[in-house]
């Protein structure tokens, strides 16, 4: 009881105006009140509170300290699997090219610093105009491509308009942005992930992205766009094998070391690559 007194008088020295002294004085009028028993509980739940909030201040600092630097997100339609990344990178460029997600996009991540939202269709073309395909499904299979009338999804995705949009070439946009290397690269491009990924070789060879998941269709497949034959799987082997190990498959944001089956029925599966040790 006598160091809690003695803890009260110094303290008590600090406090400067009449106020504060006044207030100061209440409080240690009531610790007077109380037995050592009662103070020494007062104590022990003052601390484990402080030691609770310290672990929380520190989780906090290391998560800030942990979040990857740069995510390209390339097709993120509504936003929906994005959302679930926003607080694991430092800056986040997304880009979509539907006119009508814009500014669903921009509503949506209006209050994260870190996200910059980007009107473009991403492809192999730089600061120039293109023609977007808007697809029945809501525009969740909208392309610079055309239907294939040979696939099974031919009615699901057929093209209800068109429109047209600025174009981006993902390596010049890196080189005016002085971009050096990208954490995370995702991509949900509806038949031309791998001729954007392409514009990208020189970072590829130079092992300056360290994780690519993108949509690819599988070798078999009857190809669901015209001209997507070059999204199949067997391309990105040739591109990334020398650089890149394949870590998971399946669909949506895929988790390292989980390999789904999708459908039979299916032409199309999300494949994710990282960077060799």
């Amino acid at each position: 009881m006598k160091k809690i007194q003695r803890i009260i008088r110094n303290t008590f020295l600090v406090f400067k105006t009449f106020q504060e002294r006044k207030t100061f004085k209440i409080l240690q009028n009531w610790f007077k009140k109380k037995t050592d028993h009662d103070i020494n509980k007062i104590i022990i739940v003052y601390f484990e509170k402080m030691k609770r909030l310290k672990k929380l201040i520190q989780n906090g600092r290391n998560n800030r300290k942990n979040r990857q630097k740069l995510l390209f997100y390339i097709g993120a339609h509504r936003g929906g699997s994005l959302s679930s990344l926003i607080n694991k990178y430092r800056k986040i460029y997304c880009f979509e090219a539907n006119p009508d997600l814009i500014e669903v996009l921009r509503k949506r991540f209006s209050n994260y610093k870190n996200v910059n939202i980007i009107h473009a269709a991403v492809c192999d073309i730089h600061n120039s105009v293109i023609e977007l395909n808007i697809s029945a499904n809501n525009g969740a299979s909208s392309s610079i491509l055309k239907p294939n009338p040979g696939n099974s999804l031919k009615d699901v995705i057929k093209t209800i308009k068109t429109v047209t949009v600025p174009t981006i070439n993902l390596f010049n946009f890196c080189k005016e942005n002085k971009i050096k290397f990208i954490d995370t690269y995702i991509s949900d491009l509806q038949g031309i992930d791998f001729i954007v990924l392409n514009t990208l070789k020189e970072f590829i060879d130079t092992k300056k992205i360290g994780r690519i998941q993108c949509e690819t269709e599988k070798d078999d497949s009857t190809p669901i766009y015209i001209g997507s034959e070059g999204n199949r799987e067997k391309n990105y082997s040739k591109l990334l094998d020398a650089n890149y190990i394949k870590i998971s498959e399946g669909w949506g944001l895929l988790k390292d070391n989980i390999f789904t089956e999708v459908p039979n029925d299916w032409d199309e599966k999300d494949v994710c690559w990282i960077l060799k040790k």
